[in-house]
């Protein structure tokens, strides 16, 4: 969450700076935060209290609800950035209808924060414990692997990085 929060504010105040209008959304069932048509030095402002109300939820994300409000608050061609979890390949079919119907009108970016103990895990073989665990890492690796190639299919770009340089890459 935090790593996400991160590339929000910074790719917000690189788009502003740039003359685009910024609009953001953070939701999960119901919107949790927008901020849309500031610009300038309001809009950091505005941005950084919105987000500083969101928390870690374990709902699911109503998908149809973030194309509805996409759709609501952007009314021409744009980029798209969905800061979130990368599903396992198959597991959320309601992901990939929404990251399709977004990609119809818009770019899309999927941009997604990867666990650094994955890799580490996925190579440790110094004991019998630890290739049970790296085997479990790597199938994991794998799954998510195959997630974003479902999602390319589905008409977005796909960005899975260290959480530590997500707000980096994405911007």
């Amino acid at each position: 969450l935090d790593a996400g929060i991160e590339a929000a504010l910074l790719l917000s105040a690189l788009a502003d700076r740039a003359g685009d209008n910024v609009h953001l959304l953070a939701l999960d069932r119901t919107v949790r935060a927008r901020v849309s048509g500031v610009r300038g030095p309001g809009l950091m402002r505005q941005v950084a209290e919105a987000m500083s109300d969101v928390t870690a939820s374990l709902d699911p994300i109503d998908w149809s609800l973030v194309v509805s409000e996409v759709r609501r608050t952007v009314h021409h061609r744009s980029l798209v950035v969905l800061v979130t979890e990368l599903p396992p390949a198959g597991s959320d079919p309601d992901f990939l209808d929404a990251v399709s119907t977004l990609s119809s009108g818009h770019v899309v970016l999927v941009a997604s924060a990867l666990d650094p103990d994955l890799a580490r895990l996925a190579s440790d073989r110094t004991d019998a414990r630890a290739v049970f665990r790296a085997a479990a890492a790597d199938a994991t690796l794998r799954s998510l692997s195959e997630g974003a190639r479902d999602v390319e299919r589905a008409g977005a770009s796909v960005l899975e990085v260290d959480a530590g340089l997500l707000a980096a890459r994405v911007s």
